[in-house]
């Protein structure tokens, strides 16, 4: 996208409106350096819902298998994501 750097762990942002792409979700600021997210949702409150691709620890949870969601609650958003991680469903 241009002038994004990005990896396959971040989700992007367009903006319609003025035609620019932005960094929602900076996957690797949180951890997820080396593992692919191969779904999420965004929900009403702000948090995400996201599927792994592969087996994942968290310093908060057990691993997560790559068939299992959990749920990403940001405290930053964006270039410096920062935030917790919750477990969804098992």
């Amino acid at each position: 996208m241009s002038g994004v750097s990005f990896a396959d762990e971040d989700i992007l942002a367009y903006d319609t409106t003025i035609g620019t792409w932005s960094m929602f979700f900076d996957g690797s600021d949180v951890g997820l350096g080396g593992t692919d997210v191969d779904a999420f949702a965004i929900q009403p409150d702000g948090s995400l819902l996201l599927s792994l691709d592969s087996a994942t620890s968290f310093a908060n949870l057990v691993t997560v298998d790559d068939s299992d969601l959990v749920r990403f609650v940001p405290t930053s958003p964006g270039d410096f994501t920062s935030g917790t991680f919750e477990w969804y469903f098992d």
